[in-house]
């Protein structure tokens, strides 16, 4: 490897969701590490001096830690974003992985591995319900009950895969559960494995956890549960830092409007690019090390050029992992659920491609907890705050960087990413709320 304790992790291509998982692997070797170190240590040397042993100086045990089971708690924005889209709460709306598998694999040690997977994350456990005035909460099951595993054997016809898969995705339910299928796929020229979790339990980081815990065969329970997670964040929300926060935000979007205001049809089309890996080591590595920018910011940036056509500036919608570290003692580095912050942006749009890098990097960077609190605004207790949030100009374009996922499941993993179709992860046409919507994400070295 051509690096050393001197170098800096963001030169050698990390980026916050990295960052999360080295704070993770950190953790399994006996040291406890916080995200916001590794942004103010990036160097591994430092890096190394700020770690504290577990069960040291260094771990905090301000927050309870047990699971809240039984127990109505709040939604978080995203999960509030979804059923103010979705009203009736439709059961189909996942995210879903299809493994390919090395030899074969014994489904009662993948039942267990599911099991204790369940077992261990409270959020796999969530049931949804509304209340006395219709208003949707989440609670936590003590345990799971349903059939989490189903084996089939079909042929090596693609439909048969599809139609399958078909039947997994649409078995999940928010209302008694489950939450989370697999279906193992017997077939004679290999088999495969799905696994369908409904989006309300589970995000692009969550995944991480989940296929390395599966690859290992053994699952980590977390330092901070989800539901715990829930009840301080509604306790943070209710606080001054996020009612603090609107002026900025009206300064900010005041002057924007979106990009193409224009009435659309809602027809939908959908393009899927895969570049090579020399271009991808370039975009996400050479790159961000040369401008000391982050990977995310390069491709926004090369978006907003793509769609500068004489506009100063850009209106965006953008994703980030929502894991910030706004309440103390809350490690959610092994913690599963749907932790996603949506927030806009405005971009300026500039002709010299190093003045357009600094300002997307200056525009991101100037965003107060990296987002965090937009979505408290729009969907937290004060009508009033809600009211002025919601009253600011709304993005019409999405980006969303979902950062590196490696080539297989985990490490030594026996599983792999197939690209076959293994049913629909939606079922429901999904409102045309965005006139262009862009997902980027790192598959085995390409983009």
């Amino acid at each position: 490897a051509d690096f050393g304790i001197d170098d800096d992790v963001f030169d050698l291509g990390a980026d916050s969701i990295l960052s999360l998982q080295l704070v993770s692997r950190a953790r399994r070797a006996g040291l406890v590490l916080t995200p916001a170190q590794v942004f103010e240590h990036p160097r591994i040397r430092d890096l190394a001096a700020a770690a504290a042993r577990i069960g040291g100086a260094g771990t905090d045990g301000r927050l309870d830690q047990g699971e809240i089971t039984g127990r109505a708690l709040p939604l978080t924005p995203i999960q509030a974003d979804f059923f103010e889209m979705y009203r009736q709460g439709p059961s189909h709306w996942n995210q879903s992985v299809l493994l390919t598998v090395d030899g074969s694999i014994e489904p009662e040690r993948l039942r267990d591995a599911l099991d204790a997977l369940v077992a261990a994350q409270d959020a796999l456990r969530l049931r949804f319900a509304t209340d006395g005035q219709g208003r949707w909460t989440q609670t936590v099951a003590p345990d799971e009950t349903a059939e989490l595993l189903r084996v089939m054997t079909i042929g090596d016809d693609p439909a048969d895969l599809d139609r399958a898969g078909e039947a997994i995705q649409a078995s999940l339910d928010i209302r008694p559960g489950p939450l989370i299928r697999a279906g193992l796929f017997r077939r004679a020229s290999g088999d495969r494995l799905l696994i369908a979790i409904h989006h309300l339990a589970v995000d692009g980081v969550s995944w991480r956890i989940l296929l390395e815990d599966l690859a290992r065969g053994s699952a980590t329970r977390p330092v901070l549960p989800w539901s715990r997670w829930v009840e301080a964040q509604a306790a943070y929300a209710a606080g001054p830092t996020v009612a603090a926060e609107l002026p900025w935000w009206q300064a900010a979007l005041g002057q924007a409007a979106p990009a193409f205001p224009t009435t659309r049809s809602g027809d939908r089309r959908q393009h899927d690019q895969i570049f090579d890996a020399a271009l991808t080591t370039r975009l996400i590595t050479e790159l961000p090390r040369r401008w000391r920018i982050g990977v995310d910011e390069v491709l926004l940036a090369a978006l907003a050029a793509t769609l500068a056509e004489g506009r100063p500036q850009l209106l965006v919608s953008l994703e980030g992992h929502g894991r910030e570290e706004v309440v103390e003692g809350a490690d959610l580095s092994r913690t599963i659920g749907w932790f996603t912050t949506r927030f806009p942006v405005v971009v300026p749009i500039r002709g010299d491609p190093g003045d357009l890098l600094a300002g997307v990097k200056s525009a991101l960077r100037s965003v107060p907890v990296k987002g965090l609190n937009w979505g408290w605004l729009r969907h937290g207790a004060d009508p009033a705050l809600a009211a002025a949030a919601r009253a600011l100009p709304a993005p019409d374009i999405g980006f969303n960087y979902l950062g590196r996922f490696g080539e297989g499941a985990g490490e030594d993993s026996r599983f792999g990413f197939s690209r076959e179709a293994a049913g629909r992860s939606v079922g429901v046409e999904t409102p045309a709320g965005l006139a262009l919507d862009v997902n980027a994400m790192v598959v085995g070295g390409r983009l």
